[in-house]
């Protein structure tokens, strides 16, 4: 920053022994590392509030893009479902147009299922439970059978 070396230094010391005096130098000094402490530390808030400011800067442009390439995905998928709106549409009316099968007598008359089932909530191995295969003889004489689950 400023180009001072060791000699300018070493003058600029002996100048102001002379015109401060030994008395009052030490508490010079200390006031003056503070002074510059505090400036250091004031040019280093300012240095992180303009890099803070430059990435929001940034971040609201890139919220801007992410708007826009949303508005624009938008419209593309309200298209496609217009047309595709519309083909199903056309389909429909050129299905009763071309006269379609009578959908009330084709029907067979079936039973109708439930939908929801015993079934539909385990898996297949959790309900095939088998007799006991085989027997287990402990050393007092006493047995209990043995049930094995089917993994089918």
């Amino acid at each position: 920053m400023f180009d001072i070396g060791f000699s300018e230094l070493l003058v600029v010391g002996v100048v102001a022994l002379v015109v401060i005096g030994p008395e009052r130098l030490p508490k010079v000094a200390r006031t003056a590392g503070v002074l510059l402490g505090r400036m250091q530390r004031y040019v280093q808030n300012v240095k992180a509030d303009i890099s803070r400011e430059m990435q929001l800067d940034e971040l609201k442009k890139l919220q801007a893009e992410m708007q826009e390439s949303a508005r624009n995905f938008e419209q593309t998928i309200a298209s496609e479902v217009q047309t595709i709106g519309k083909d199903v549409g056309e389909a429909v009316e050129s299905a009763k147009l071309g006269g379609g099968t009578n959908t009330e007598n084709s029907r067979s008359p079936t039973r109708r299922r439930s939908m929801w089932s015993f079934r539909t909530f385990l898996p297949r191995h959790c309900l095939m439970i088998h007799r006991p295969r085989r027997r287990q003889v402990f050393e007092d004489g006493s047995a209990r059978a043995v049930v094995s689950f089917s993994p089918h």
